[in-house]
């Protein structure tokens, strides 16, 4: 009874999958990047703030990409403090062996009684990195923090480490 249970099982199995199977030269490769960063600005005069958070790029073409991002405070008083948004952004090689990534973020910010104002958020930043394997790249950030209605505005300098990825979508005819 077991064994017929298991060929009735498998025959299900391989009708789906030959049913359902996809042509592999309509296969696209599409880049996305994840990265985990740390990331500082001043909030006043007399206070720094750092945060940790995340991204993840979602490559358009070989070097224009959009995604999302999100981040926390990370020390200080200010620990109710969280940032995140969208943005759009420019990937190339650089001089040397070098990468440089330009992008714009978007999005909201506060808590932690920070003085962000209405909290929308407009951070440009130019970065500069370097591959350590295939996969890995590590990448330094200069930027500036404003805060289109507060009272934040500030350089930014962020480190990162970030993993290339490959997703396969199917083509669109």
């Amino acid at each position: 009874m077991l064994q017929k249970k298991i060929v009735i099982i498998f025959c299900l199995l391989f009708f789906c999958a030959h049913s359902f199977a996809l042509d592999i030269s309509n296969l696209e490769k599409f880049r996305s990047v994840i990265t985990t960063e740390f990331k500082g600005y001043d909030i006043s005069s007399t206070e720094h703030i750092q945060l940790y958070g995340a991204k993840h790029r979602k490559f358009i073409t070989d070097q224009w990409y959009w995604g999302e991002a999100g981040y926390g405070a990370l020390f200080g008083k200010r620990s109710g403090y969280l940032e995140g948004g969208v943005f759009i952004g420019h990937m190339s090689k650089g001089p040397g062996d070098s990468i440089v990534d330009i992008r714009l973020f978007t999005g909201a910010g506060g808590g932690g009684s920070a003085p962000q104002g209405g909290g929308f958020i407009v951070h440009p930043t130019i970065g500069l990195g370097k591959a350590i394997s295939s996969t890995l790249f590590i990448m330094t950030e200069l930027g500036y923090m404003h805060f289109v209605n507060g009272d934040i505005s500030s350089i930014s300098l962020g480190i990162s480490i970030n993993m290339n990825m490959w997703h396969l979508k199917e083509r669109i005819q």
